[in-house]
């Protein structure tokens, strides 16, 4: 099936960059929410830790614009991911949307 982009919006990459994560409440913190809503597909490039796979599509569950954080899942309208504890936090990644 051809995808044209003429029935449906476009609106460009959003990107931002984790600079912190909570294990314990499953969230991420970006130095901007900014243009990221939920349902918001994004896929995380560079270091990843936390469980997360680079280059894989995950679904913004939750954004909360007072702390600059998320939530994601691997399905769209799923449930919020945990974090398994790995070195390297903060996560020096960038979510993007699609």
């Amino acid at each position: 099936i051809p995808v044209n982009g003429l029935t449906f919006q476009y609106n460009g990459i959003t990107q931002a960059n984790v600079i912190n994560s909570d294990l314990s409440g499953d969230t991420l913190t970006l130095d901007s929410v900014a243009g990221f809503n939920i349902n918001d597909p994004v896929v995380f490039t560079g270091t990843v830790a936390g469980g997360l796979v680079a280059g894989i599509t995950y679904y913004i569950t939750s954004v909360n614009t007072l702390t600059n954080k998320i939530q994601v899942s691997s399905t769209l309208a799923g449930s919020s991911l945990s974090f398994s504890a790995q070195s390297g936090l903060p996560l020096p990644i960038q979510p993007r949307r699609l």
